[in-house]
């Protein structure tokens, strides 16, 4: 979407104060695509560095399903680490 944007308002400059024409609107397109693919990078490496701060934060919590125990001693490492 963000990128959308971008073209439309940059076709307009290039095209029409600029005067570049076709070309510009080239330019504009190619600039609108890069400033998505910016956004799309920033939002997939956001991702992966919350997905890594998740794993290892909850690590610690080693327990088999339905061991109650295990829940408990690995909440008590957790406290003691910090």
């Amino acid at each position: 979407m963000t990128g959308a944007l971008t073209n439309i308002v940059l076709d307009y400059v290039f095209i029409y104060p600029m005067g570049a024409g076709v070309a510009g609107a080239a330019y504009a397109t190619v600039i609108g695509q890069i400033v998505s693919l910016a956004i799309a990078l920033a939002m997939f490496g956001m991702l992966l560095i919350i997905g890594f701060v998740f794993r290892f934060a909850f690590a610690a919590l080693r327990f088999t399903p339905g061991d109650a125990a295990g829940v408990k001693k690995g909440r008590k490492k957790i406290r003691e680490k910090t």
